[in-house]
């Protein structure tokens, strides 16, 4: 019996384990997930998405285009957080941070959608971070 340790050490994303129906990546800190970087919204119409902080600091966007609503989730280490299929959403990360992600296996290849942030919710995103994260 062998248990292989699986671990990513550079930046950005890296899927650790692919299955036949859900994969289990590493989002290490990249700069185009700190605040002022961050330009999308990333929705999954078959797929929730978890993300469970390892290490350092990162919060959660969501947002509701119907209702024009949005949420912004600081997580907590140890935590993992479900965004369900079909809500916008992206992920914050001072530098230094670590979250692991579950998703459809094909999570970024069928049914994915992007969109560009509202202006209103980019001015919330940088208000937030000034004030509760950093």
């Amino acid at each position: 019996m062998r248990l292989e340790p699986l671990y990513h050490e550079g930046y950005g994303y890296k899927p650790l384990v692919l299955t036949e129906n859900w994969q289990l990546a590493q989002l290490n800190y990249t700069p185009e997930q700190e605040p002022e970087a961050l330009e999308k919204l990333d929705q999954h119409d078959f797929t929730d998405e978890t993300f469970t902080l390892v290490r350092g600091r990162a919060f959660l966007i969501i947002y509701d285009s119907a209702a024009h609503e949005s949420g912004l989730i600081p997580l907590r280490e140890g935590i993992t957080y479900n965004v369900p299929a079909m809500m916008w959403h992206n992920i914050a990360m001072e530098r230094g941070s670590c979250v692991l992600i579950t998703e459809g296996r094909d999570a970024h290849l069928k049914g994915f959608s992007q969109i560009p942030i509202p202006e209103n919710l980019k001015e919330e995103i940088l208000a937030f971070r000034d004030c509760s994260w950093i």
